[in-house]
């Protein structure tokens, strides 16, 4: 069974290669463009890893991992953050469900070595 990713971006451009490079890596990927469609993906798909950007509408990346972080069913949930805020990494330091912080824009053999090292942990 393929491991499932959901992309929280709102760059489609990104969104776009994220999703090529991972399923060439053989990943199921699914994607939200809102804070709002990344919790409700969640509950929905059940992931085995989220990527999130800080900054998304409605909802951003910090207050989706407050409620993923409270939320006992995604307590275990690896996450990745991706932002164009190299200043915000600090707000993410106490949550240890963040395995790694990329800064845009992203290399994209970083970022899948990185992602096939966090699933096959």
């Amino acid at each position: 069974m393929k491991k499932k990713i959901l992309l929280g971006e709102d760059d489609l451009e990104l969104v776009e290669l994220m999703k090529t490079a991972l399923e060439d890596k053989g990943y199921e990927v699914l994607f939200a463009t809102t804070g709002a469609d990344v919790l409700r993906k969640l509950k929905e798909h059940k992931p085995d890893l989220l990527v999130l950007d800080v900054l998304l509408p409605q909802f951003d990346g910090y207050s989706i991992q407050l409620e993923l972080a409270e939320d006992d069913s995604f307590k275990q949930l690896p996450v990745i953050i991706i932002t164009s805020l190299p200043s915000s990494k600090k707000l993410f330091t106490q949550f240890l469900q963040v395995k790694e912080f990329f800064e845009k824009p992203i290399d994209m053999k970083v970022f899948t070595k990185r992602v096939e090292e966090i699933l096959s942990s």
